[in-house]
């Protein structure tokens, strides 16, 4: 049996076309790491980007919230009541160290120290104060929106029965609105009260 050049020989195609698949997966598995690589390391880059964009994003919102002039002037708002709550705090303070301190007077009441308060009228804000029982002073350092309120408070504490005296140091402006003063108070004997 001869061959003719028409003929096909299956063997030999099939030997050729066996080599040929077997070099294509050589090429192939060599070819796999770098690929599988490439992939990982896009799907890192991928990740990366993406959380640093929502990060980005979540900075923006906060940057425009920040900026936001309704959020500014409610930032402003809440600055100044918390200055206003430290202030009335500080007062509310102040008239517990006055009481204490009259309270250190033997023959004081409650009734004076109601009587100051009454007399402040809100208006007045009793910031510092001190006692001398050598000589029964009570000087008090106080603060009010306007000149007027001082002296009222002045005339409405010597009403009070309670004291000998009383002084008005003068104001001083303390910044815009507010007028600082001193009251030095020197209290009646404790005879003289009891029978008042």
């Amino acid at each position: 049996m001869g061959y003719s050049s028409k003929d096909i020989n299956f063997y030999i195609a099939y030997k050729n076309s066996r080599v040929k698949k077997k070099s294509g997966s050589k090429k192939a598995l060599w070819i796999l790491p770098p690929v599988l690589i490439i992939l990982c390391l896009g799907g890192l880059f991928t990740y990366f980007h993406l959380q640093n964009m929502e990060i980005q994003k979540k900075i923006d919102n906060i940057d425009i919230y920040i900026t936001d002039p309704e959020v500014v002037v409610q930032n402003e708002e809440l600055i100044k009541l918390k200055e206003e709550q430290t202030r009335l705090l500080k007062q509310r303070n102040d008239f517990t160290g006055i009481w204490e301190a009259i309270e250190s007077y033997p023959s004081l009441k409650k009734e004076l120290y109601r009587s100051i308060e009454i007399c402040a009228k809100n208006k007045i804000i009793i910031y510092d104060s001190t006692y001398s029982n050598q000589n029964g002073t009570l000087t008090m350092k106080a603060s009010s929106g306007d000149v007027t309120s001082a002296a009222t408070f002045i005339q409405d504490i010597n009403r009070t029965g309670y004291f000998k005296s009383v002084s008005y140091g003068g104001w001083n402006l303390v910044n815009d609105n507010q007028y600082s003063f001193t009251v030095t108070c020197v209290l009646l004997a404790p005879e003289i009260q009891e029978e008042g």
